[in-house]
């Protein structure tokens, strides 16, 4: 093989290393990242169901450029962000201490709301007589919008 020969192997061999490492970091990265799953269930003879498994990092870029209201809208009186930025930057700080346990179990009739803090995930599951639905929310992710809501509270309390 002439030098030119082996010059040209060795930037290829060089290149294909360089992508291989890329892509397995990159994989690496995506899969240690988490999903978040969302699945719903229809029962019936129209009854559809669907499951999708959504990559946290795509959550993070939402939750870094939504925009972010002022007052929360509803109750006996508007709530402004800012006087809730104490109970953001608690919970945000707590959630990831905080053990396995039920949040919430609401039994209506024969619907049900199951709120559960399972290792590192919220899991949140929604029953009814002809549907159910399921959401595995990483509480990194929880974690991140509860920050977010806290930062921008802060600046409109001074």
């Amino acid at each position: 093989m002439s030098r030119n020969g082996r010059l040209a192997a060795a930037v290829i061999l060089g290149i294909v290393v360089i992508v291989a490492g890329a892509t397995s970091a990159a994989a690496y990265a995506w899969h240690r990242a988490g999903m978040v799953r969302l699945a719903v269930q229809e029962s019936g003879p129209d009854g559809t169901s669907f499951s999708v498994n959504i990559p946290e990092a795509v959550l993070d870029a939402a939750i870094a450029i939504c925009p972010l209201p002022r007052s929360l809208q509803g109750g006996i009186d508007d709530v402004r962000l800012a006087d809730l930025a104490p109970v953001f930057g608690t919970l945000a700080t707590e959630l990831d201490r905080m053990p396995d346990t039920m949040l919430l179990d609401v039994r209506d009739g024969r619907e049900r709301v199951r709120i559960s803090k399972e290792g590192t995930v919220l899991r949140i599951r929604v029953s009814a007589p002809q549907e159910r639905v399921d959401i595995d929310l990483p509480v990194s992710v929880l974690r991140r919008m509860l920050e977010r809501l806290h930062a921008a509270a802060l600046p409109a309390s001074v």
